[in-house]
């Protein structure tokens, strides 16, 4: 079993190796099932095709998301979270609508200064709410157990 998986376009499993160089596919993690993956294999699962649509909906914003797409983890069926190199939060992706969650979290890193920066500051963005994308900061408290 690899936990950890890179894709092709034609859905074909690769194992992922230490210093491997596939700088243009994000690495798939933690699907819903504890298939037995094998390298060269063709293999269409719901989370494989759903990670596809999400690499589909970076490419389609045109902002340069998909270049910098690193992770898409499936939390085994749970909500998705991408990670982006060069962007430091996580971003909750939820699920459905992936083509506009896409299309809107590009408009809010690649128009302003001002809302880039408040997207770097904060401990992680959040697009699971319709119409709405909520970016989460983790408070310090003072309670000790």
């Amino acid at each position: 079993r690899h936990s950890e998986i890179v894709m092709l376009d034609s859905c074909e499993i690769l194992p992922f190796i230490q210093n491997t160089k596939i700088s243009n596919m994000p690495v798939v993690t933690n699907l819903s099932n504890d298939i037995l993956l094998k390298k060269n294999e063709i293999l269409k699962t719901p989370g494989l095709v759903e990670a596809f649509k999400i690499m589909d909906a970076a490419e389609l914003t045109g902002g340069g998301l998909s270049k910098t797409l690193s992770e898409i983890n499936l939390r085994k069926g749970g909500d998705i979270i991408l990670l982006f190199s060069g962007i430091k939060p996580p971003v909750i992706l939820g699920k459905g609508n992936t083509a506009e969650k896409m299309y809107a979290f590009n408009q809010l890193v690649n128009t302003d200064d001002a809302d880039k920066a408040m997207v770097m500051n904060s401990s992680y963005v959040d697009l699971r709410f319709n119409n709405e994308i909520f970016l989460g900061n983790y408070d310090k408290t003072d309670l000790t157990e």
